[in-house]
Formats: structure tokens, sequence, C-alpha cells
């Protein structure tokens, strides 16, 4: 009975360690360094690891690492932005068409400018 409980304890700990290096080396690849955590923590680690992994997961990953914080004020201030054009928006009398923004103005511009000369001088309408 001894050495069943022995040999029990002893796969324990043997356990014990695997999980230890797995949430380790899982900790290190997400930017955790070597002691920024502990056995307690490993759950919350798992649970981090599985939040990690669904789909959306990466619409988010611009948010960790060093410039966590300009990218944050970055996103608010690019909502606060939208916030005010819907404002505009929503004020304006009347619906605009946008055709115009997607013209190629500088195309346009060229054609303006060359039009006269190709013509033989004669101004072309």
């Amino acid at each position: 009975m001894v050495g069943a409980v022995c040999a029990a304890r002893q796969q324990f700990e043997d356990l014990s360690d695997e999980l230890k290096d797995s949430a380790d080396a899982f900790g290190s690849s997400i930017g955790f360094g070597a002691g920024s955590f502990d056995q307690a923590d490993v759950q919350h680690l798992a649970s981090f690891g599985a939040l990690l992994m669904r789909p959306e997961a990466s619409d988010g990953i611009l948010l960790l690492g060093p410039e966590t914080a300009e990218r944050l004020r970055t996103l608010r201030a690019r909502a606060e932005f939208a916030r005010r054009v819907a404002s505009r928006v929503s004020e304006l009398g009347a619906a605009y068409d946008l055709k115009a923004t997607r013209l190629d103005l500088s195309a346009l511009q060229q054609e303006c400018l060359f039009r006269p000369l190709s013509s033989g001088g004669a101004l072309v309408a």
C-alpha cells in the first residue's frame, strides 16, 4: 500500500513538473517572462490561452505589446472622430452624391491642361 502511495505521489510530482514546464513555455511564447506567474496562476494562463485561440482573438493582437497605450489612444480618437462625422452627416438637409470623391482628380487636371494643345490650339469643350 505504501508503495502505491509513493508511486502515485511520484507520478503527481512528474505531472506537476511537466505542467510547470508547459506553462513556462506557453507563458514565454506570449510575452510572460519566467517568474511573472506561479502555479496558482496556471488556470488563468490556460483561460487566457483559450481566449487567444478564438477566431476573433486576432482582432486584438495589436493591443498586446509595448505600443498598446498609443494604439488605444488612436482607436479612441478615431471612434470620437467617427461619432462627430456621423453627427454632422445627420445634420445634413439633403442627400449628397459622393461619386465625385472617387474621381481621379489628377487625370482630370491633366486632361484639362492638355486638351487645348492636342486640338491644334483651339479650345475644345
